[in-house]
């Protein structure tokens, strides 16, 4: 029995570790009625922003910009568009950035347009 629990918790650690350690815990920000959540991650050659959108005004096309900052004040930016966003849901979204810049980055500020 002792053996089975063991071999659970050592197969949850190996599981979950990798999870854990790559999570960047990425940063909230509210805008005109919209809430976001927003982390950017360097992956290999690439930055990968991820964000989760709720909240907000219904619309066709919800522009959002993401500028980024890294540890050596490098800079960039990511533009993502939601076709047809409605307040009602949550839509997510994940761009690949091709990126030379440092290890760690954050986002600096997002503006958004409908």
């Amino acid at each position: 029995m002792k053996k089975s629990i063991f071999s659970v918790f050592i197969f949850g650690i190996f599981l979950f570790l990798p999870i854990m350690l790559l999570a960047e815990p990425g940063q909230r920000f509210n805008i005109d009625g919209y809430s976001l959540h927003i982390s950017a991650t360097k992956l290999s050659s690439k930055l990968v922003v991820t964000g989760l959108v709720k909240g907000g005004d219904s619309c066709k096309n919800l522009q959002i910009y993401c500028y980024l900052i890294d540890e050596n004040n490098r800079t960039d930016r990511v533009v993502a568009v939601i076709k047809n966003y409605s307040h009602t849901k949550k839509s997510s979204l994940k761009k690949n950035l091709v990126n030379n810049g440092g290890r760690r980055w954050k986002v600096s500020d997002v503006e958004i347009y409908k």
